[in-house]
């Protein structure tokens, strides 16, 4: 799941309100409970759509219950609203790779990994180079 947004330091209360929601979201996902995580990710989109981390934690349950279809549309969204920079794209990117090769689309697989590599991401990286 994603660490959430770097700069809590200056959090306002519903930045501080939506972080609490992943970060709860998170732990449901963890301990097995993808209703529960999904309600606490769909809450904390509600309070804030335009933030691309609580898409991608979303994304990450879905993709872990088998969910596919739905998480690649949260992945989309992720990546659409961070523009495709920062963290949260970076982790989008690799999620979305995965789904890729899992899909055995991998053309899409290696763009992805290329553009999560690019932004940091070591597993990104050593996947590229695995091919």
């Amino acid at each position: 799941m994603e660490s959430l947004d770097e700069n809590t330091e200056s959090e306002s209360p519903l930045s501080k309100q939506i972080s609490d929601l992943e970060i709860n979201g998170v732990k449901l996902a963890e301990s097995g409970d993808a209703k529960g995580a999904l309600r606490k990710f769909e809450e904390a989109i509600l309070l804030d759509p335009q933030r691309p981390s609580a898409y991608n934690n979303k994304a990450q349950t879905l993709r872990l219950f088998n969910r596919i279809e739905e998480a690649l549309e949260d992945l989309n969204s992720a990546i659409s609203l961070s523009n495709g920079k920062g963290k949260s794209a970076c982790q989008a990117f690799t999620q979305r790779a995965m789904i890729y090769r899992l899909k055995e689309r991998d053309d899409l697989a290696k763009e992805d990994f290329e553009k999560a590599a690019e932004l940091g991401s070591e597993f990104a990286k050593a996947q590229l180079e695995n091919e």
